[in-house]
């Protein structure tokens, strides 16, 4: 494990020193873990990402979120980018099912987030993510029964991921300078594909997948991938995970 150079590096991506010396102590806690096995870090077994955060889950471990971002830095610090797709299959959507559970007793009440929500243990972060899909199924029904489908649908038309708004707001501020919707599209378009030129260039993800030729060509060929096109007043846009 590089550990000094992990430091350095860390410290010169404007992570204040306290939060280094922290990421490097979970490093070298899930280093130790790993050698009970005879592997290490810097050669992390199949699903061994996984595996851990379930025993820090099993144990009462508050520090899986902690040590997902310590291991994501540490990824993309030694350019092991299949740690990092690993990474996102286990942290991705996390707090939805919590916003979601946050959002219904704000826009309608505790009875009914408590009538939808009965009898379900929202998984924390660090399970198999494999167990969330029969409880969202679950949850789904239960919003389409109690509110009916257009209000099912207003519920979750806002991002649900708490994700910062400042991106949608540049688009916005972009939006408004050209004042012309097609001719946005078209623009964002040929971001969208830039930025999939450039990831293939350098060898690194696009969000959590490696981009090829293939990839690129796609993005360029399907009119409703990324940002989509518009048919009346309706954008279409379709995402999806190429194989």
């Amino acid at each position: 494990m590089e550990e000094k150079t992990f430091l350095e590096y860390l410290i010169e991506n404007n992570v204040s020193q306290e939060q280094a010396d922290v990421f490097v102590s979970r490093l070298n806690e899930f280093n130790k873990y790993l050698k009970k096995e005879k592997n290490d870090v810097d050669a992390i077994p199949a699903r061994g990402i996984l595996k851990y955060t379930e025993n820090l889950v099993e144990t009462g471990s508050e520090n899986v979120l902690e040590f997902l971002r310590t291991l994501l830095n540490y990824a993309n610090f030694i350019k092991k980018y299949d740690y990092v797709v690993e990474i996102v299959e286990i942290v991705e959507s996390y707090n939805t099912m919590e916003n979601l559970y946050l959002r219904i007793a704000e826009q309608f009440n505790d009875k009914v987030r408590d009538e939808i929500f009965a009898n379900i243990n929202i998984p924390p972060l660090g399970v198999n993510p494999d167990k969330k899909p029969k409880i969202t199924k679950v949850v789904m029904k239960r919003l389409e029964e109690e509110l009916g489908e257009e209000k099912t649908i207003e519920l979750l038309a806002p991002c649900l991921h708490g994700r910062p708004l400042e991106p949608i707001k540049k688009d916005r501020e972009d939006f408004l300078t050209i004042n012309d919707i097609d001719e946005f599209l078209k623009i964002k378009k040929q971001d969208s594909i830039e930025t999939a030129q450039k990831h293939q260039k350098e060898g690194t993800l696009l969000y959590a997948q490696y981009v090829d030729e293939k990839v690129v060509e796609y993005i360029k060929n399907n009119p409703t991938i990324t940002p989509g096109i518009r048919e009346g007043d309706k954008i279409i846009a379709t995402k999806t995970l190429i194989k």
